[in-house]
C-alpha cells in the first residue's frame, strides 16, 4: 500500500490572532502532520472538525488533536478523532444604536466582558441576514478585544437586530472533544451514525472570600494579597474602579448606603462549573424511486451542567427526531418542476444541540420570548414543528414556494405560519418576494404577525430601475388585560431606484426611500 506524508510546520509562537480586517484568514499557527494512502489517512495537529451530515448534531469546530479516516469497503467508511477544543460556541444578541457603527462589545455566556474570539469562527446576522467580513464589505472584527465595527458602507439604524454566533477561547477549563462514527452508502440507501462528547476539565483556583475588605497599598511592611476582581453589575458589588493609569487597575472599597451596594466589582472569581455534553446520532436517507427521498434522524443528548453535583441529574438526558419526505410531482429538465415536502421535528425539552439549530430570526418569526434560550434554541417544553409545502422551480426562470408551518410547545405555546417566497426572472424583470403570516397563542399572549418584503427590478444591459416595498404589522395582545405589548409595532417602507454600470464591479445607483 502506497503511503504518503504531508506536513505543515510553521509556528510563529505568537499568542495573538489576526485582527479580522480581511476576508481570507490564515492562522498564525498551522501545524499538522498527515499520513495518507488511497484507503486511509491520519492527521495530527490543527484540525477543522466539521459535521454537516447530521441535522441535530451539525457543527464546525477548530481543534488540535488527532483525526483518523478509513475506507473499510467501497460502501463503508469510519472515522474517529480526539482533540482539545480551541473555542466554545455561544451567541450574542443586541439591538443596534441609531448611527453608531461601533465598536459593539461581545460578551460571553456567563456575561464575561472580555472574550477572545476564535478567528474566522463568527457569523454576523442583521435582521436574520448574514453579513460579509472585510474592509470593503460589511464589518470588521477585532478578535482579541471581541469587538465588531460596521463599515460606513453598511449604515446602522436602531431598527436593526444583530445576532453574532461565534466561538470564544475558554480559559476556565480545557475542553476535550471526542467525535467518531461511520457512513454506509448505496445507490438507494445512506446511513450515518456518530457520537460526540465534549468535556470541561477542572483545574485548581484560589480566591479570597468576599467578607474581607481590601484597600490598595504599596507599603512593603503591610501583609499584601494578590486579589482578582470581577464585575458583577451596577449596585451589586462593594468596589469601584478608581484608577486605570497604573500598570494594572486599582479598585476602591465603597461602603453600602442603606444596605445597597454602591459599586460594580467584588473581590471574587466566578466559579464556572465543569460540564459535559454528549450526543449520539443515527440518520439515513432512502430513495425508493427517482422522485422520492425519505430522510430520518434520531438523536440523544446527555448534558450535565455541573459535574461537581449530582443534584437535578434527572434532566440530563434528552432526545430528538426528524422525519422528512421529498416528492417530485412533476420533473422536467427544461420546463417547470414541482415538488412537495413534508417535514417533522420533535425535540424533547431536555435535548441540547452543539450549536444553533434553527435560523437566527426563528424566535422573532414565531414571536417567542428570547430571554429563555439555549444557544439560540428555546425551552418551553417538548417541541413539535410540522412543515408542509410546494416548490415550483425552473432552471432558468427561478423558484417559487409556499410552506405551512405549525409549532407547538407542550407547556405554553402553539402557532401556525404561512410562508410565500419567490425569486423569478421573467424576461427583463426580476421579481422577489418573501412574505409570511403568523397566528400564535401562548399562556400569556396572543399575536398576529404579517411581514412582507418585495422587490421588482427591470434591467437591460447596464441600466436598471426598480422598486421595493417592505411591510410589518406585529400585533401582540396580553390575554389577561387585552392590551398591546411593547413589542407590538407596524411600519411600511417604500423605495424606488435607478442604476447604471456593472453591478458586480463599478456602478452608480440613486433612489428615494420613504
Amino acid at each position: 500500500d502506497k503511503v504518503s506524508l504531508r506536513a505543515s510546520i510553521q509556528d510563529a509562537n505568537i499568542p495573538l490572532q489576526e485582527s479580522g480586517y480581511s476576508q481570507r484568514l490564515d492562522e498564525f499557527d498551522q501545524v499538522f502532520i498527515e499520513l495518507f494512502s488511497d484507503s486511509w489517512n491520519i492527521r495530527a495537529g490543527d484540525i477543522d472538525l466539521v459535521n454537516i451530515k447530521s441535522y441535530f448534531a451539525n457543527f464546525t469546530k477548530r481543534v488540535q488533536g488527532l483525526l483518523v479516516n478509513a475506507n473499510i469497503s467501497d460502501k463503508t467508511t469510519v472515522f474517529a478523532s480526539g482533540a482539545l477544543v480551541r473555542g466554545q460556541f455561544t451567541t450574542t444578541q443586541f439591538t443596534a444604536q441609531e448611527g453608531n457603527q461601533g465598536p459593539y462589545k461581545l460578551t460571553g455566556p456567563n456575561n464575561e466582558l472580555f472574550v477572545l474570539v476564535v478567528s474566522g469562527s463568527e457569523t454576523v446576522y442583521v435582521n436574520g441576514v448574514p453579513l460579509e467580513r472585510g474592509e470593503n464589505r460589511d464589518y470588521i472584527i477585532d478578535y482579541n478585544a471581541g469587538e465588531i465595527i460596521f463599515n460606513s458602507t453598511f449604515p446602522i439604524t436602531s431598527e436593526m437586530r444583530i445576532t453574532v454566533d461565534y466561538q470564544f477561547s475558554e480559559r476556565n477549563y480545557s475542553r476535550f472533544t471526542v467525535f467518531g462514527g461511520a457512513n454506509y452508502n448505496t445507490e438507494k440507501l445512506s446511513l450515518n451514525v456518530s457520537i460526540y462528547s465534549e468535556n470541561r476539565i477542572l483545574y485548581r483556583r484560589e480566591f479570597i472570600g468576599a467578607e474581607e475588605i481590601f484597600v490598595f497599598s504599596n507599603n512593603p511592611e503591610d501583609e499584601l494579597f494578590s486579589v482578582r476582581f470581577s464585575r458583577v453589575g451596577p449596585n451589586l458589588g462593594n468596589y469601584i474602579l478608581s484608577n486605570t493609569n497604573a500598570i494594572t487597575n486599582i479598585y476602591e472599597y465603597v461602603a453600602p448606603i442603606a444596605g445597597i451596594p454602591q459599586g460594580d466589582y467584588e473581590p471574587l472569581v466566578q466559579l464556572v462549573a465543569p460540564e459535559r455534553l454528549q450526543i449520539a446520532v443515527l440518520n439515513g436517507m432512502y430513495k425508493p424511486t427517482e422522485k422520492t427521498a425519505v430522510f430520518f434522524e434520531l438523536a440523544g443528548s446527555k448534558n450535565d451542567v455541573n459535574l461537581f453535583s449530582g443534584l437535578d441529574d434527572n434532566d440530563n438526558d434528552g432526545f430528538a427526531g426528524k422525519f422528512t419526505i421529498n416528492q417530485k410531482l412533476i420533473k422536467s429538465d427544461s420546463l417547470w418542476n414541482l415538488s412537495a415536502l413534508i417535514d417533522t421535528d420533535f425535540i424533547q425539552k431536555n435535548f441540547r444541540t452543539i450549536q444553533r439549530l434553527y435560523r437566527a430570526e426563528f424566535n422573532r418569526d414565531w414571536n417567542l420570548d428570547n430571554t429563555q434560550n439555549n444557544q439560540g434554541n428555546l425551552n418551553f417544553g417538548n417541541q413539535l414543528l410540522l412543515t408542509s409545502g410546494l416548490q415550483l422551480s425552473h432552471s432558468k426562470k427561478g423558484t417559487a414556494s409556499y410552506n405551512f408551518e405549525y409549532l407547538d410547545f407542550s407547556q405554553n405555546f402553539n402557532g401556525s405560519r404561512h410562508n410565500v417566497t419567490a425569486n423569478l426572472r421573467l424576461g427583463n424583470f426580476n421579481v422577489f418576494t418573501n412574505s409570511s403570516f403568523l397566528n400564535s397563542e401562548s399562556t400569556i399572549n396572543q399575536s398576529q404577525f404579517f411581514r412582507s418584503f418585495n422587490r421588482l427590478v427591470y434591467g437591460k444591459k447596464t441600466k436598471w430601475a426598480g422598486a421595493k416595498l417592505a411591510i410589518e404589522d406585529n400585533e401582540q395582545v396580553v390575554i389577561a388585560t387585552d392590551s398591546l405589548t411593547p413589542l407590538s409595532q407596524k411600519f411600511r417602507a417604500y423605495e424606488a431606484f435607478i442604476g447604471i454600470g456593472d453591478s458586480t464591479r463599478v456602478f452608480a445607483e440613486v433612489g428615494y426611500i420613504k
